[in-house]
């Protein structure tokens, strides 16, 4: 086949989802790596703007297309050009847009019931301090009314929360006297503060739900997403991510409205990179094109991605067909990425019904080389993967840059010189070592851990702090006329004055908190306000119980790590003994952990390190990939690689009796794809250091990749 041949071959791919189109006949591509599904998605769209857009005028309608990341919304906005008939956003901003004008009843609705739900949870631990014998006494004499009654006590409580025993008895001495039974149930003090924490979150709820109850106060309430905050505040009428998915399924599935809406206003719903998207939003959309049906609608949804490419726990993957049905299924064969060599070793890796072909059969000016190391020193790996990159960075032409992926987090994290801030986290245990690549390494932001991100915008605030280039909105973000410039010119060099000096994130905040005093951030202080709510997602309200901003930030940070949980005194002081090591890591760490993850990097670098899943959607011309028995080093990561291998080299009687396990089969699913996604960033070079024994699996490792070598 020639080149000619294999693009009118392609475009018979491309008709044919033409016709899905026309025909309002939903449909889902699945392409392999290089395939061009984004180019299959953009002229998608440019069919329907050439064909439809004086109808899609007449009937005030628009295109959607929702992708999984603001990057991926950014490139296909600038592929598109200009046009008002297409909305392109993620699935969170587009699901917000639709149901947030709802405020008054539907929306509301649903946040009284989560707020009543949370409310009987709570009330069920606090049921459970009953069987406290110490604690049991409060019950019985009225202690709720007391600590809600009693002014000033709230604040005295999170004040001292986290100070030791002894002294937090001796803050109750006053009302003893009073109150007798305070001696008794101070005895075990820290399932006293629990206790109390969870009245005064009772009363929160308890307080929100009234609010909503009154007919005057409900008009004035407003529930607001932040795409910014990773967890719900409830009380306050925040929601995150995953709340938001919830509210719209929920909107979805109980007002036919909602499904009308979307249906009339946008009858082109296109999906990008359909195998990452939750398993809710697919229910979803299938809701919709099963009410389109029924009522006779001109609707369709067009799912484009690749099912070998989920990598995600949340994603949909090969699962949408089991849950959106009569879809019509359409491959792409063609491959405008890669060499005919890399492609021949990524049909290998999929083994599936998608076979590539190179779209240029004259492509075939590639290289796969693949080395083990019989040195087994992991002291040593650092040195030896960097001799590798050396040996790798010789035989490509000066001006090219390698793309090495990692497979072990604390690898990458000293490689690119944030060791430190990743034991520090690490060692706090606030996450599994299974989402710990994504919780913490995660270019998304909304995929950070709560308090991960939260140190993350402590860190960009000192960023901008220091740098020469911040504008005013980088700091306060969108003020009112409350603020002047002079205001704003005083309020951020106080703010640059008090961090001059400081060399990591206690000593920083300290310095900030020496400026957001009590008296300071008044009214007299818009500026101060403007920057709390925009840089750090905090209002005036969040601290006005605590004498220093130093204390609410510190008490944050421990919730947002550790939770509500209760704790004996050694938990808490060894998880406060934590947070102050974290706090202590040198700032230069922390800014290179957030250049790794805003991907900033200046043009003289000649070797770039990823994670395997952050490469997600790349291609780059030369790619490293780093590889090892283990993927994480425990649990599912356990032996991860070191199995798929020992797997592909079995007869293929033993392959199908051992996928008769389930949670086998979906392991060696997702370690297929994770070195699918990996191999298939390479366009022309591709070379792998295998660092583990390869006695047991050489023949699955020549299997794939033809000669090894060992690394020398």
């Amino acid at each position: 086949m020639t080149l000619e041949k294999n693009l009118e071959e392609e475009q018979k791919v491309q008709k044919e989802i033409f016709d899905a189109i026309n025909n309002f006949k939903s449909f889902c591509l699945n392409a392999g790596a290089g395939s061009g599904k984004t180019y299959a998605l953009i002229e998608s769209i440019k069919y329907v703007l050439l064909n439809k857009q004086v109808e899609l005028h007449k009937n005030n309608q628009k295109i959607i297309c929702v992708t999984y990341t603001n990057v991926a919304v950014n490139e296909i906005k600038e592929r598109l050009g200009n046009t008002e008939f297409v909305l392109v956003s993620t699935i969170h901003e587009m699901l917000w847009e639709q149901i947030k004008v709802y405020q008054n009843s539907e929306l509301i609705n649903l946040h009284k019931k989560e707020l009543s739900d949370e409310l009987k949870n709570i009330q069920k631990k606090i049921e459970e301090y009953k069987t406290d014998k110490n604690l049991s006494i409060i019950f019985g004499n009225n202690f709720e009314s007391f600590l809600l009654s009693t002014k000033g006590i709230k604040k005295l409580f999170f004040q001292n929360k986290n100070v030791k025993a002894c002294e937090f008895r001796k803050l109750f001495n006053n009302y003893q006297s009073d109150y007798a039974y305070l001696q008794q149930a101070l005895k075990n003090v820290n399932n006293f503060k629990e206790l109390v924490k969870l009245f005064y979150r009772k009363e929160s709820h308890i307080k929100a739900l009234q609010r909503i109850n009154k007919p005057q106060e409900r008009k004035k309430i407003k529930i607001q997403y932040d795409n910014n905050f990773n967890s719900d505040r409830l009380p306050l009428m925040m929601i995150s991510h995953d709340t938001l998915l919830k509210y719209s399924y929920s909107l979805f599935e109980l007002y036919p409205m909602f499904r009308r809406i979307i249906i009339d206003k946008y009858p082109y719903f296109f999906i990008d990179e359909y195998q990452d998207t939750n398993k809710n939003v697919i229910k979803l959309v299938e809701i919709l094109h099963r009410y389109a049906a029924d009522k006779k609608k001109k609707w369709l949804v067009g799912y484009f991605g690749d099912d070998k490419q989920n990598i995600y726990n949340d994603g949909v993957g090969s699962d949408i067909f089991t849950i959106h049905r009569d879809l019509k299924k359409i491959n792409k064969q063609f491959n405008r990425r890669a060499t005919n060599q890399l492609i021949e070793l990524i049909n290998k890796i999929r083994d599936d019904d998608i076979i590539q072909k190179p779209i240029n059969p004259e492509c075939i000016n590639g290289e796969i080389k693949f080395f083990y190391s019989k040195d087994l020193d992991n002291d040593n790996q650092i040195n030896k993967i960097q001799r590798f990159i050396s040996q790798f960075e010789a035989s490509i032409p000066d001006n090219q840059t390698i793309h090495c992926l990692v497979p072990v987090n604390r690898l990458l994290a000293s490689l690119c010189d944030f060791k430190a801030v990743y034991d520090s986290i690490w060692d706090s245990e606030i996450m599994f070592w299974d989402v710990f690549n994504s919780q913490f390494l995660s270019k998304q932001h909304d995929k950070l851990h709560p308090a991960v991100f939260f140190y993350y915008r402590l860190v960009m605030l000192y960023k901008r702090l220091k740098s020469d280039r911040t504008t005013y909105y980088d700091i306060l973000g969108e003020t009112n006329n409350n603020v002047t410039l002079k205001d704003a010119k005083k309020t951020i060099k106080s703010l640059v004055d008090s961090i001059n000096e400081v060399t990591n994130l206690d000593q920083m905040l300290k310095g900030l908190s020496s400026v957001i005093s009590q008296k300071n951030i008044g009214s007299s202080n818009s500026a101060i306000k403007y920057c709390l709510n925009h840089s750090l997602s905090i209002t005036y309200s969040d601290i006005k119980n605590y004498d220093t901003f130093y204390e609410y930030i510190k008490d944050t940070i421990y919730t947002n790590m550790f939770g509500d949980e209760n704790e004996n005194s050694l938990i808490k002081e060894k998880n406060n003994n934590m947070i102050q090591e974290i706090l202590n890591v040198n700032l230069t760490e922390w800014l290179n952990w957030v250049s790794f993850i805003n991907e900033e990097r200046d043009d003289n670098t000649k070797v770039i390190y990823h994670t395997y899943h952050g490469t997600k959607g790349e291609e780059y011309d030369n790619v490293a990939i780093i590889m090892e028995h283990d993927f994480g080093g425990t649990g599912n990561g356990k032996n991860k690689f070191k199995n798929y291998f020992s797997h592909i080299q079995c007869s293929k009687e033993e392959q199908e009796q051992k996928l008769q396990d389930e949670n086998y089969k979906k392991q060696l699913e997702n370690t297929q794809n994770l070195i699918y996604v990996a191999c298939s960033r390479a366009k022309k070079n591709l070379q792998i250091l295998y660092l583990d024994d390869i006695t047991e699996i050489k023949d699955g490792l020549e299997m794939l990749f033809g000669e090894i070598n060992e690394f020398n």
